[in-house]
């Protein structure tokens, strides 16, 4: 099977991805839940992948429910991560190890998201590139995950002790 031309641009931007030790692979959803584009071993066949893009995309749905619309999420396993990083058109989806370091994973996500982006829109919501007939059913309903405006700005820094200690944004200690 060929790859068409966008699905192998967006394997190469995948790819880059493993410049970062503990990235084990990587994975881009279309809003209807198909595989976009997979740089990951043979070890995940299309299908799984297919059943992972659909639970992911209701994932999105849920938090929509709840009134949040990540930017990204972190599902956490004993010994894997998965990074899910929401784009205007689909999601990027990381499998890594534990031990990665998160800044300089969401630096290149963010590298790789906007080298995928514009080849994802010309996808638009068609059949996916790499996905075989295994591939869920397209939903019919808008895409799910949205990007959300950056975070707010840190609080203003003490000027006598300095900004302190922080740890996600917040001061600790």
């Amino acid at each position: 099977m060929t790859a068409s031309p966008s699905a192998s641009a967006l394997g190469a931007g995948l790819g880059s991805l493993f410049d970062l030790p503990e990235v084990y692979g990587s994975f881009l959803v279309t809003p209807a839940g198909s595989i976009a584009a997979r740089a990951i071993p043979e070890i995940l066949d299309d299908a799984t992948l297919a059943e992972v893009g659909g639970r992911i995309i209701r994932l999105g749905d849920t938090f929509q429910t709840i009134g949040v619309s990540p930017d990204l999420c972190v599902v956490r396993f004993t010994e894997h991560k998965l990074y899910v990083k929401t784009l205007p058109v689909g999601v990027l989806c990381i499998v890594t190890g534990s031990g990665i370091s998160l800044p300089a994973l969401r630096m290149a996500a963010n590298l790789v998201a906007r080298k995928v982006a514009p080849e994802m829109s010309r996808l638009g919501s068609g059949a996916p590139a790499g996905a075989g007939p295994a591939a869920i059913t397209p939903r019919t309903s808008s895409p799910v995950m949205t990007a959300v405006p950056p975070p707010p700005p840190p609080p203003p820094a003490n000027s006598a002790a300095g900004p302190g200690r922080m740890y996600r944004g917040r001061p600790i200690g």
